[in-house]
């Protein structure tokens, strides 16, 4: 895959001395391992974050829904309107 755009962004002068070890240690220009840790993140993000997010949120829309269509739980929430009203 070609990398044709330039993304620039700053960081502390400890963390370029981290990034320029690691990048030495893999044997990568600090260029490559950067687009590689970029890389990761979103792959990340897509692939595993996005989708646990989105099965989180469907659970607790399920709940939620649940708790609301019980009986109980719609006395307890006019029972409290009520108390806040007197």
């Amino acid at each position: 895959m070609a990398r044709d755009e330039r993304v620039s962004f700053k960081l502390s002068p400890e963390k370029k001395v981290e990034l320029e070890k690691i990048a030495e240690e893999y044997g990568v220009t600090m260029s490559a391992l950067c687009a590689f840790i970029v890389g990761q993140w979103l792959y990340q993000q897509t692939k595993v974050i996005s989708p646990m997010v989105q099965g989180l949120a469907a659970v607790l829309k399920q709940q939620l829904e649940s708790a609301v269509n019980d009986d109980s739980m719609f006395d307890i929430i006019t029972k409290g309107r009520n108390a806040n009203r007197a």
